[in-house]
């Protein structure tokens, strides 16, 4: 399309934002010789921007006439030519979010009011040409590579400036008694200064009185909140962002019209704050803040989302604090709440999205009031004292993607689904650590939909939305995890540490997406399925601690992704697979089954016996009304012989299992072989 434009030699203004339209810039196709504004951001446009450019008739720079150039949300790369520094009436540079190199130099121009190059991987000083540009109005260099200690007074000549992100470089930043200038960034509206090597809160903030949004995040601040801050400046604060330092002590947040605070991960002591009835969004997870919540936090009419996790709060949680309209996420992580969560609790939050309260000591049943939240996606109730059956009546929720149960004290069998397709969008399950027994829920596993294209694994998006991730604590390969941000692709089942029996579904092996699989410390029964092949995106496999039969389907060394596996204290047979990753598992994965053979156990594999195994796996009860094997060896010498030497060694069988078997039950018969008494056990 970009090659058609040749012929519009009087064209002043193009605007091809948004498109898509991938490759390179023809720059050399475009007849801008006349134009004033060009904007091409967010087309995936990739490669250098050319030094010189060739026009029709000349070549020479670009035309002297540009004014707006536009360039942001693609994949150039390089560094900035020349030509762009020399555009003697250039007033809009926008390059941000890009991939381009090299250092910021000097502008010609002193026309620029809107310079934007962040999250880009500039490498130098901030330029002192900059600090003179009196018209600037913007000034975002965020998220770069920028170098060298900076005074703040430097910007004291831009009287224009509304908008100024000096965050995420390797500056540092410092300030003088000039600064205290009542009269200092009269403009300033917007300020962010995160991780600039900051140690206390800029004293100029007492005279920005137009300040509606302030970033001083990880950063070295320590203390108090100074009173000058909350009393004399920012009476038109909306945004404040302080995470990520050392604050010990806020009492009171003043500002009426705040609806943003983040005080997450600061060292704060003490009762949560009192907050204006304003606010939106309320981050002060991480702290060590302790005692009740706040019968004020009912105030919070329009609050969005609530993260209070990771602190000492006590007592009962207050319904009214999730049965608001607009609440998104409501985060109570790991606290030392209690009681029951009020059965009333979400009976209006039907724009809930995510809901967690793992890690607590929360009591009772889990709030029939939940079949409400039709937009739920994440349910972590985990680690805490919850005495329910499994919530049938959650399988409705069309949006809910995961759901933690896990260390709690549910019971009685799962059963069947009560809707037609329950769960279908579920992508995490955590039923761990509980009471549940009966057979493995098979026909929740039919409607897995989510978990069963494994096409789906490349479409990696996250859980949550530009001002919330959630996280959650899984186990996987072994150890305890905390997944920080929640992808989407991250799929597993976890139903270990209960009490479910019978066989493990052949269709488990209709979830292709599945990256774990954990059904250890059960009392399972039969063959590993050989379904299990088809799991070809699984990292993890988790079957230990069962009673599991039978031989290792050799066809499972097709799972080249699987890196952790788990077999041991079941009652396998046969030599263990090798090849692909199975050469890389240690014997503990093994361990416990003593008719297993082959590395990487010290136990050698021997044909005869192997087979003999095989052929038991094959028949989980080889004892039917006599041994074949024992007749056929009478072939030779008279078949009438071998029968009664079958009926012999049978009988002689069936009294010994029976004396052993009640020699067990009175305690009378120590230190017997494992396999002995798991096999008394199954007869």
């Amino acid at each position: 399309m970009l090659t058609n434009l040749t012929q519009l030699v009087q064209l002043t203004a193009l605007y091809l934002n948004y498109n898509n339209f991938g490759g390179q810039i023809p720059w050399f196709s475009l007849n801008i010789q006349q134009l004033i504004e060009l904007d091409l951001s967010g087309n995936n446009f990739v490669g250098e921007i050319p030094e010189i450019l060739e026009t029709n008739s000349t070549q020479s720079p670009l035309s002297v006439h540009l004014e707006v150039l536009i360039l942001s949300d693609n994949l150039l790369s390089g560094s900035i030519p020349s030509w762009i520094y020399s555009l003697p009436f250039l007033r809009y540079l926008r390059l941000n979010r890009n991939k381009f190199t090299g250092p910021i130099k000097d502008f010609k121009s002193k026309s620029i009011e809107s310079l934007l190059l962040g999250f880009n991987k500039f490498h130098s000083q901030i330029p002192s040409s900059i600090f003179q540009l009196e018209n600037l109005k913007h000034l975002f260099l965020s998220t770069n590579n920028l170098y060298g200690d900076l005074e703040l007074y430097k910007f004291s000549m831009l009287r224009n400036l509304e908008n100024l992100d000096l965050s995420y470089n390797n500056v540092t930043l410092s300030s003088n008694n000039y600064l205290d200038n009542d009269n200092l960034f009269p403009q300033l509206q917007y300020l962010s200064l995160a991780s600039c090597n900051i140690s206390a809160f800029p004293s100029f903030l007492k005279s920005m009185k137009k300040l509606k949004r302030l970033g001083l995040s990880n950063n070295q601040i320590h203390g108090s909140i100074p009173e000058w801050l909350w009393n004399q400046g920012t009476p038109s604060l909306s945004h404040l962002n302080i995470s990520h330092n050392f604050l010990t002590h806020v009492e009171q947040i003043p500002f009426k019209n705040l609806q943003y605070l983040d005080l997450r991960s600061n060292m704060i002591q003490g009762n949560l704050p009192i907050v204006p009835p304003s606010l939106i969004v309320l981050f002060i997870s991480n702290n060590l803040l302790s005692g009740e919540i706040p019968s004020s936090y009912c105030n919070l009419s329009k609050i969005y989302i609530l993260d209070f996790s990771n602190n000492s709060i006590q007592g009962k949680i207050p319904s009214c604090l999730g049965n608001k309209f607009y609440l998104s996420v409501l985060d109570l992580d790991i606290n030392n709440l209690s009681g029951e969560i009020p059965c009333d609790m979400f009976e209006n939050s039907t724009n809930l999205r995510s809901l967690h309260l793992n890690d607590n000591q929360l009591e009772g049943s889990l709030p029939r009031s939940l079949c409400n939240c039709k937009s739920l996606e994440v349910l972590d109730v985990g680690k805490n004292k919850i005495n329910d059956t499994f919530p049938h009546w959650l399988e409705d929720l069309p949006m809910l993607q995961v759901l933690v149960l896990n260390s709690n004290r549910f019971h009685g069998s799962i059963g069947a689904p009560t809707v037609k397709s329950p769960f279908r969008k579920l992508k995490i399950m955590d039923l761990s650590n509980n009471g549940f027994n009966g057979l493995l829920p098979t026909k929740y596993f039919e409607s897995f939909t989510a978990m069963m294209d494994g096409r789906a694994i490349s479409k990696m998006t996250r859980i949550g939305d530009n001002y919330y991730q959630d996280s959650v604590i899984v186990f996987m390969k072994g150890t305890e995890h905390v997944l920080e941000k929640i992808i989407s692709i991250f799929i597993t089942i976890d139903f270990s540490k209960n009490d479910f029996e019978g066989e493990i579904p052949k269709l488990i092996g209709n979830l292709k997406a599945l990256k774990g699989l954990n059904f250890s410390h059960n009392k399972l029964k039969g063959s590993i399925p050989m379904s299990l092949i088809y799991l070809s995106n699984i990292e993890w496999l988790d079957l230990s601690s069962n009673e599991l039969v039978g031989k290792i389907p050799s066809k499972l060394t097709n799972l080249t992704q699987l890196s952790f596996l788990n077999l041991s204290l079941n009652i396998l047979v046969g030599p263990i697979p090798c090849g692909n990753q199975f050469d890389t598992f240690k014997d503990d994965s093994y361990s416990g089954n003593l008719d297993l053979c082959g590395s990487p156990l010290s136990t050698s594999c021997d044909n005869g016996k192997v087979q003999q195994e095989g052929d038991h796996s094959e028949k989980h009860d080889d004892r039917g009304i006599f041994d074949w094997k024992i007749v056929m060896m009478g072939y030779g010498c008279g078949m009438i012989i071998g029968i009664f030497f079958g009926y012999t060694i049978f009988f002689s069988t069936r009294f010994h299992d029976s004396w052993l078997r009640k020699k067990i039950e009175r305690g009378g018969v120590r230190r017997l072989p494992l396999k002995i008494i798991l096999r008394l056990r199954r007869s």
